[in-house]
């Protein structure tokens, strides 16, 4: 009774954009048995046997977490290259290097090493869990960084299988699994990759053109509603109105004559991003349409994919009639970053309330151009066509 009322909050957090993301793990007495700094490679408990066995059962179960769409990092206080030396080399290893989507090894505490890893992959303090072996730094952490969650830790290894399920049913509940959930680990190590380029780029342009992004817009059907919804579900920072919509809702906003429900994938020279951009507009007369909802993937926030998003919406908006598109914006305690969009955009003020402010954008006289550095195709297949 107790396991299924929890799933039932944890499926509740979940429809309400409350869900943790990353799964950040201590190394020594954690990943595997003893001190690597004092045992040696050779020395640590990880196996097919006794003790070990029981750290390798852990890492499956950590590695089928991350299948599912759950990130990992480590913040572990150890000398970086012999830790390494264990990811990539130690033949009990189910966990690799290109596992983790961020890696804080260092002697810093780790509550900074906790800070730099929510920034590096640009999620909030909230959405970190943390499991160490050692009491005294887990009090360090519930004590600095009251937003991770630390949970208990049992002290027998034979334990840790078991004490990770429980966590991940009720931490890291998904209410369904997509396509995207399978590959956001590699997409977040490809997003290292992309950091990287862009700091070695002469201007924010070149670095645009270098990545060679190309993007595809499409209307909602069976197959993306579900990635959809579960965009709207969580999204935080840059989400314009944070309205949240289920799988039903979305459905119904994709076949409604006075709306569109419409999607926004992003690809570049590292490889795919998936279906990371959710815009829905509700037709208000025959003149005008408003943009209920839009937001974008953390991934891919600053690489001007919302200007070509908002492009192609006044693009079909003219298609249907509208010359005045309205844009919304519902300040939250998270998506300050999408405040000055409209604005930014050429639209103007249009109202404000204590909750919202509105913005109004003519389309007979203004329009929204295209961002040379990205490619757009318009996908197939609408019903509003």
């Amino acid at each position: 009774m107790r396991m299924a009322a929890g799933r039932y909050a944890a499926a509740v957090l979940t429809l309400t954009g409350r869900v943790r993301k990353c799964l950040v793990l201590d190394l020594d007495d954690t990943l595997w048995g003893g001190i690597l700094g004092e045992d040696g490679i050779e020395g640590i408990t990880l196996g097919e046997e006794g003790l070990g066995l029981a750290f390798a059962e852990f890492q499956i179960e950590l590695l089928n977490l991350r299948r599912k769409g759950v990130l990992l990092a480590i913040a572990s206080k150890n000398n970086a290259d012999e830790a390494l030396a264990v990811l990539r080399s130690h033949p009990a290893m189910r966990l690799r290097e290109e596992h983790f989507a961020s890696l804080r090894i260092n002697w810093d505490d780790k509550a900074a090493n906790l800070r730099a890893i929510a920034a590096e992959l640009d999620i909030g303090l909230d959405s970190l869990v943390f499991i160490d072996d050692c009491p005294a730094e887990r009090a360090l952490v519930r004590t600095r960084l009251p937003e991770v969650l630390v949970p208990e830790w049992p002290s027998d290894p034979a334990e840790y299988r078991m004490a990770l399920l429980e966590l991940a049913a009720t931490h890291f509940y998904r209410v369904r699994i997509t396509e995207e959930d399978f590959t956001r680990g590699e997409s977040y190590r490809l997003q290292a990759e992309r950091r990287k380029l862009a700091s070695e780029a002469a201007s924010i342009e070149d670095y645009y053109r270098s990545l060679s992004m190309s993007a595809r817009i499409g209307f909602a059907d069976g197959v993306t509603i579900p990635r959809i919804a579960q965009l709207v579900q969580k999204t935080n920072q840059f989400n314009l109105t944070t309205r949240r919509y289920t799988e039903a809702e979305v459905a119904y906003f994709a076949s409604a004559r006075d709306a569109m429900a419409l999607w926004l994938e992003l690809d570049d020279r590292f490889g795919p991003n998936g279906l990371v951009g959710v815009m829905i507009l509700r037709q208000q007369d025959s003149s005008a349409w408003r943009i209920d909802t839009l937001l974008l993937s953390c991934r891919v926030i600053g690489r001007t994919a919302e200007n070509t998003f908002l492009a192609q919406a006044c693009k079909l908006v003219r298609e249907r009639g509208g010359t005045r598109l309205f844009g919304e914006y519902r300040p939250s305690a998270r998506n300050a970053v999408a405040a000055e969009l409209y604005a930014k955009l050429g639209f103007q003020p249009a109202g404000q309330s204590e909750e919202s402010a509105l913005w109004e954008l003519d389309l007979s006289s203004s329009d929204i151009p295209m961002p040379a550095w990205i490619e757009v195709q318009c996908a197939p297949g609408s019903t509003h066509a």
